[in-house]
């Protein structure tokens, strides 16, 4: 199998050159790569990855390719930084604010201001579609989010919540923490690591922090182990190596197949041919499963990249129309607990969430960003905290909460 991928990927190189740097976003739809809603072939039966070798090789399982191909990066004096083609002007940087290897993205509008020597930690993503503003000689640690948009409703017929952002002077959000719609962080402040932060509430001159973090002795995770996972998502390093020792999972191979990575044994990995993928900025998500545990990923769900599904202690099966957002990790094993993970159909998974093995999710639910989830969820809730726990339910609805007309 591995022969038969090499000789498909040279021929891919010579006959489907790399669009991702394309100039004109156009070209994407001038050579066909965009889905054609009238196809004739079924695009909703799960076949295995070996099967797949021509989709995966004509593009068609890249996600909004004359977006993705806007993607550009900044190299000023003290720093790097990505942003989309377009948006430079709604971003300002102050003088002596160093970006290290950051994602800036701005909606054509929207307003994300940095202050002077602020700190943009590596691989951190700062998204703005109305306000984001970060003060002077703020510190934003590695890996972090903030992002002033949900960037899908909760339900179809409802609109996205937008609230801007606002990170006070000399304040310090920590590595991998989770910044919502709506937070304002007073000037001063220092937040943990792993944080998830959701709105602001001061009494007196002392912030009581609302963020969803739970005391050590309930967390499901040790807060290093934790953090290990959330860093080895983010650098795109395989989540189950770290697990090696445990006597599950190990090390597993790795093939690039374009806008995927799949891990393990390429016959156990199975999706509809209308699943997509995000590639850039941060490199392809990873689906990975070694015998004799399979995963399955039924019609028209995206997975986000830098994100990492891994059936190595178990099964996971993903409905339809499901919503992945970027670097959330699905474990079926984790340290000595392993087993199957179901995601109903319609589940949307948020930025940064952690799925953990012996999961289930009812359909139409709503993981929050940051969540670490275990256990039983019921349908149309959503879920948050570590440990996540229902904090809603949400009315019940069919279809899909994204569009299934914006795919190659």
């Amino acid at each position: 199998m591995r022969a038969q991928l090499s000789s498909s990927f040279a021929t891919r190189r010579r006959f489907f050159p790399l669009r991702w740097y394309a100039r004109d976003a156009e070209q994407d739809i001038r050579t066909g790569y965009r889905m054609r809603t009238n196809e004739a072939e079924d695009r909703t039966e799960i076949v295995s990855v070996a099967e797949l070798q021509g989709d995966l090789l004509q593009g068609r399982v890249n996600r909004k390719p004359w977006e993705q191909s806007r993607w550009r990066i900044a190299q000023p004096a003290t720093g790097a930084y990505w942003y989309r083609e377009g948006t430079e002007a709604e971003i300002e940087i102050g003088e002596g604010t160093r970006c290290i290897n950051t994602e800036l993205r701005c909606t054509e509008g929207a307003k994300l201001k940095i202050g002077c020597h602020a700190f943009l930690g590596e691989r951190t993503i700062i998204q703005a579609k109305k306000l984001v503003e970060i003060g002077d000689g703020a510190t934003i640690g590695r890996g972090a989010l903030l992002l002033d948009r949900q960037h899908h409703p909760l339900v179809p017929w409802d609109k996205e919540t937008v609230a801007p952002i606002v990170v006070g002077e000399h304040s310090y959000v920590g590595d991998y923490t989770v910044v919502l719609p709506g937070s304002i962080i007073p000037p001063g402040v220092v937040i943990p690591p792993c944080s998830v932060i959701t709105k602001q509430s001061c009494q007196r001159s002392e912030p009581r922090w609302p963020y969803i973090r739970a005391k050590n002795h309930n967390r499901l995770l040790a807060a290093d182990t934790e953090r290990r996972i959330r860093e080895r998502v983010a650098y795109n390093q395989l989540v189950s190596d770290s697990f090696s020792g445990s006597g599950r999972g190990g090390s597993l191979p790795q093939y690039n197949v374009f806008a995927v990575t799949v891990a393990g044994t390429l016959a156990n990995v199975s999706f509809a041919r209308s699943v997509t993928f995000y590639l850039r900025p941060w490199g392809p998500p990873v689906l990975g499963a070694s015998p004799p545990y399979h995963l399955r990923v039924a019609h028209n769900t995206f997975v986000h990249n830098s994100t990492q599904i891994l059936a190595t202690g178990g099964d996971v099966t993903i409905g339809q129309d499901c919503m992945v957002s970027w670097r959330a990790c699905v474990l079926t094993q984790c340290l000595d607990d392993h087993g199957d993970i179901t995601l109903g159909d319609g589940v949307w998974v948020g930025a940064m969430a952690i799925i953990l093995p012996g999961t289930t999710i009812g359909a139409g639910s709503v993981i929050g960003a940051g969540a670490v989830v275990q256990g039983h969820f019921p349908a149309f809730s959503v879920i948050a905290g570590h440990p996540a726990r229902v904090i809603r339910t949400i009315p019940r609805f069919s279809g899909a909460r994204h569009s299934t007309t914006d795919a190659v």
